[in-house]
């Protein structure tokens, strides 16, 4: 939509999208701050071309500031729960602190082992949940991570939730 024909309400539209209230834009707009400019104000703001223009302002605001789309964000969910520890090294996005040791074995041979942090899965699961709008009541999420978690330690009953990983076998 190209701007407003009306340059005042341009203006008005602009002020609104930039954080001020309703009456000090039409007051800034329009030059009058009276008792009637609050009524004018909330008039204009609800007229179908200015209330689409501010929706459309505001659009832009929103992609300028966000980093990362709706799309990205998902994206990076669906990595933190497909991706297996075994493919992580300390420069994959998923790595969010890693520890290098190294030991001696019995017959004084060295080993290096690196321990890497990962997301938590279940939490990603949740998240991208809300995301996609499956969780609708805070209880939902807190019956998924707990359903989830009782299936894990079903399956994994040593499971830990930092993995360890051993370089050679990696």
């Amino acid at each position: 939509m190209p701007t407003l024909d009306n340059a005042r309400w341009e203006q008005f539209a602009q002020l609104i999208v930039a954080g001020k209230d309703q009456l000090h834009a039409y007051g800034v707009a329009f030059g009058n701050r009276s008792e009637g400019a609050r009524v004018n104000a909330h008039r204009l703001v609800a007229r179908p071309l200015v209330a689409a223009r501010i929706a459309e302002l505001r659009a832009v605001v929103c992609d300028r500031l966000s980093v990362l789309t709706l799309a990205d964000k998902r994206g990076f969910l669906h990595s933190v729960v497909t991706t297996a520890p075994g493919k992580i090294d300390e420069n994959n996005p998923l790595c969010q602190s890693f520890k290098r040791r190294i030991t001696t074995k019995k017959g004084g041979d060295t080993e290096e082992i690196i321990e890497y942090e990962l997301p938590n899965k279940l939490k990603a699961l949740e998240l991208d949940a809300k995301l996609a709008g499956e969780l609708q009541d805070a209880t939902a999420g807190d019956r998924l991570s707990v359903s989830f978690f009782q299936i894990t330690q079903e399956r994994h009953e040593d499971a830990v939730e930092r993995p360890v990983i051993d370089v050679e076998q990696a």
